[in-house]
């Protein structure tokens, strides 16, 4: 047969085959549906065996659309290896199994498991939470509100103010009272009332610098403790000076000064940065570091007044410091947090003598001005990342540092967990040549004395500063 007969021939073929199939298929019927009476549908649930001896009974809220199952609070001393449940379902129905095991992960207050409801063929998974009443602890993270008094924001808002930019604050501070502002441009050192700024008024006052004077720049550093506000100058050798106010429009009080020409090991340009860590009678120490990074010089302070120049102690230096280092009391404990920049966090002694470096990934090594911050049984660990370079940023870190029996402790579990922060909180600068860097905190106590509230304070020079607003955790029902 030729091709030309070919083709026509199975045109026909095929043609005929597609009518057959269309014929058969517009014949054929579908299955249709079969209702059941077998449902298996839960109509309520109870929890029959709570409690310590196991006589509580607990009734569920049961979710028919989101297939879950949610209890009151139960008794920690349930027995959860066998818990009971009593079940409303449709006519024939039953839970799969007649008691559950439930397991609740250390650290947690609740666990989840299924509870499956069969009926004839048919079966419906439902989650059920079982939570324990048990004392919530720490800060609320997820409810936290930020008070934003970056440049970046304040250029919008306030932008008569020039408080920050071009490196003229290079450090700042915050206490449950005030928040210090040591700006070398026209608008001059001052604070502001913290409870102003957390109620969103923007209120500069100028603080009275009469008498201040001498080394490369007057006004350099600040910090606040309660009502206490310090400020140092930027010291060449032989006129470092600390200032101290109670009242922001009285003259200061000369703190300290000292030569430290005079001093073994000394010499040297001191407070590009300093640390000042008190206690509740107003005794401890000043620390600040050289800019030439060799060592460190720590002065006793009693009754947040008076400083001794004449017991300054040299401690040895820290490969790495950067002129920024900042050693802050780690609490009430006796340890202290040793920061600089590109410098493993360091925990050390009272000397300065190091206990511990951490040496993970967990931590930026720029985190700066660590701070250990105790809030509603809790402990946490916070810092500021130094922006000098590279894609480097200016961020506000908070860490959970409560396990442990201590705060040494606490900081080499984290070191070693890779735990993410708890908070991030950008303060939106960019790099720059001399990233001071501060933080603080003050809890708010409610009615019984118990903590509410926690505030965070975060600056980095340029960049400005932010507080966070971070309510007690409490019970979700």
């Amino acid at each position: 047969m030729k091709l030309k007969n070919i083709l026509p021939a199975l045109l026909m073929a095929c043609l005929g085959l597609s009518l057959g199939l269309t014929t058969t298929g517009c014949s054929d019927k579908f299955p249709t549906n079969v209702e059941s009476p077998d449902k298996a549908e839960l109509l309520g649930l109870k929890i029959i065996n709570a409690g310590k001896n196991g006589d509580q009974v607990v009734e569920g809220v049961v979710d028919d659309f989101s297939k879950t199952i949610s209890f009151p609070r139960i008794d920690p001393e349930t027995d959860l290896s066998a818990l009971k449940f009593e079940a409303k379902m449709a006519p024939g129905g039953a839970l799969d199994k007649e008691s559950y095991a439930v397991e609740v992960p250390e650290g947690s207050d609740r666990q989840t498991i299924i509870v499956k409801v069969v009926n004839g063929k048919h079966f419906r998974e439902y989650f059920a939470t079982i939570r324990l009443l048990v004392p919530v602890y720490g800060a609320d993270f997820d409810k936290t509100k930020i008070h934003d008094y970056t440049a970046a924001t304040l250029k919008d808002t306030h932008p008569e103010y020039n408080g920050f930019g071009g490196l003229v604050t290079r450090g700042a501070g915050m206490s449950e009272k005030w928040v210090v502002v040591p700006a070398r441009s026209s608008v001059g050192a001052h604070v502001f009332r913290t409870e102003d700024l957390l109620t969103g008024k923007f209120d500069p006052i100028k603080l009275n610098t009469e008498g201040i004077g001498g080394g490369i720049f007057p006004i350099n550093m600040a910090e606040v403790i309660g009502d206490h506000i310090y400020i140092s100058n930027l010291a060449g050798a032989l006129n470092a000076k600390v200032y101290h106010w109670t009242d922001p429009s009285k003259a200061p009080d000369l703190l300290l000064k000292f030569d430290a020409n005079k001093i073994e090991g000394g010499g040297k340009r001191y407070f590009d940065n300093f640390s000042i860590t008190l206690d509740e009678q107003g005794n401890g120490y000043i620390y600040t570091g050289d800019n030439a990074q060799t060592n460190i010089l720590r002065f006793p302070v009693k009754d947040f007044t008076q400083a001794d120049a004449d017991a300054c102690s040299v401690l040895s230096s820290h490969k790495g410091q950067s002129p920024y280092v900042t050693m802050l009391r780690a609490g009430n404990s006796k340890y202290y947090l040793l920061n600089g920049f590109e410098m493993p966090l360091k925990v050390t002694d009272a000397e300065g003598n190091a206990l511990y470096t951490t040496g993970s990934t967990t931590l930026p090594v720029n985190l700066q001005s660590s701070r250990v911050v105790y809030f509603n049984g809790e402990r946490y660990l916070i810092g500021v990342t130094a922006a000098r370079r590279g894609e480097q940023s200016p961020v506000l870190m908070v860490y959970n540092i409560t396990q442990g029996k201590d705060e040494l402790e606490g900081i080499k579990i984290l070191d070693e967990s890779g735990q993410k922060p708890l908070l991030e909180v950008s303060l939106q600068g960019t790099t720059n040549a001399a990233p001071g860097t501060n933080t603080g905190c003050f809890v708010k106590k409610d009615k019984e004395g118990k903590d509410a509230t926690l505030y965070l304070f975060g600056f980095h020079s340029d960049a400005g500063f932010a507080i966070a607003e971070i309510p007690a955790k409490t019970l979700d029902d």
